[in-house]
């Protein structure tokens, strides 16, 4: 379904996306019971929210009506190009999605258009656009409003009142309408006017360019107390091509016992990409602070620097999509991209 609406010659062109998700939930009776279905009520947002014709000229296309549990990288590439086909034609970009995997689609739309040179918006709700109180309505509004009036040039999350860097968000509340939070300021809050805090590439002039390239073949692996390091011997039997493990601390794992090391040597042998992330919300894996990170280093494995797990794991399948050569990925690994690696907190000196 293709809708468009235009209340003025002067205003700012938007163009929104559907993808399914809560926001697009539609209630059923299942044994006797009413629960809600993901993503299965094509709704059309100039209907349901007429407000939106006083901010921006809006084309929509309903792409996919599926629950965000559902999305795979096929669905990443097909959103990137079709946000890549139309992109110069518009202010700015929004896409409803469901929230649950909000955040490793943002992740991968900021590697996959490179050279972005205007907004594009990922939102969404926690309750269905049809409930009374829904956060949708909101939502929609604030991303309408960011994807019109801004001059940021990245992939964000826009949610509750927040304009977050879609690469450093995760969320962090099952049910509360203040579902995401980044891990560094801000990009700017919506209330109800926008206030940007500069933290966030501007507009340029540059011309887009679209990377679809992706290996999915990347498990991403939390490390906890009295873990067998002998689980890793199944990455390479199950056909994978890259590891994301999810250290502790400043990427810690196991020296005595279940020694971590001996596996990670053996897998990178084998032509496997190892990468350490750290479980901590905000922090580094430093190989350079701890033993076990100088131990993980030696067997092979690249540190993540302060990305989040969630944002690792896509890079990596990322960069693998471009190639298998060790250390061509681990260059891509250091790189940052899309503001997704804190800068100021990492140094080449102490890091891996």
């Amino acid at each position: 379904m293709r809708s468009q609406r235009k209340r003025a010659d002067n205003m700012n062109k938007v163009y929104m996306i559907g993808t399914g998700g809560t926001i697009s939930a539609e209630e059923k009776l299942y044994k006797n019971k009413p629960i809600w279905y993901a993503g299965t009520y094509p709704v059309d947002y100039l209907v349901a929210i007429p407000e939106l014709e006083e901010i921006a000229e809006i084309e929509t296309n309903n792409l996919l009506q599926m629950a965000s549990t559902d999305m795979n990288p096929t669905h990443w590439v097909k959103m990137a190009e079709a946000i890549f086909e139309k992109i110069n034609d518009f202010h700015g970009v929004v896409i409803t999605h469901g929230t649950d995997t909000m955040h490793y689609t943002g992740a991968a739309l900021s590697f996959m258009l490179q050279n972005l040179s205007k907004p594009v918006i990922l939102t969404g709700s926690q309750t269905a656009a049809t409930v009374i109180g829904s956060d949708a309505k909101r939502n929609i509004i604030d991303s309408v409003k960011a994807a019109s009036d801004t001059d940021v040039a990245e992939v964000c999350i826009v949610f509750n009142g927040k304009i977050l860097r879609a690469n450093r968000t995760k969320k962090y509340y099952e049910s509360g309408f203040n579902a995401f939070e980044s891990v560094d300021m801000p990009i700017g809050f919506i209330e109800p006017n926008i206030k940007l805090t500069g933290q966030y590439t501007k507009k340029r002039q540059k011309t887009p360019v679209l990377d679809t390239k992706i290996d999915d073949r990347v498990l991403l692996l939390k490390a906890y107390p009295g873990m067998d390091p002998s689980v890793l011997r199944s990455v390479a039997s199950h056909g994978y091509h890259g590891l994301v493990i999810e250290a502790y601390g400043a990427g810690n794992l196991p020296r005595d016992k279940n020694k971590f090391f001996p596996e990670i040597a053996k897998l990178v042998k084998k032509g496997i990409t190892v990468a350490i992330t750290t479980q901590c919300i905000i922090g580094s894996p430093w190989p350079s602070r701890y033993e076990s990170g100088q131990e993980a280093a030696k067997a092979g494995a690249i540190s993540c620097q302060d990305m989040l797990s969630e944002t690792a794991l896509v890079k990596l399948m990322w960069a693998l999509g471009h190639t298998k050569n060790m250390k061509k990925i681990k260059e891509i690994m250091r790189t940052n991209y899309a503001n997704e690696i804190s800068t100021s907190k990492w140094t080449p000196q102490t890091g891996n």
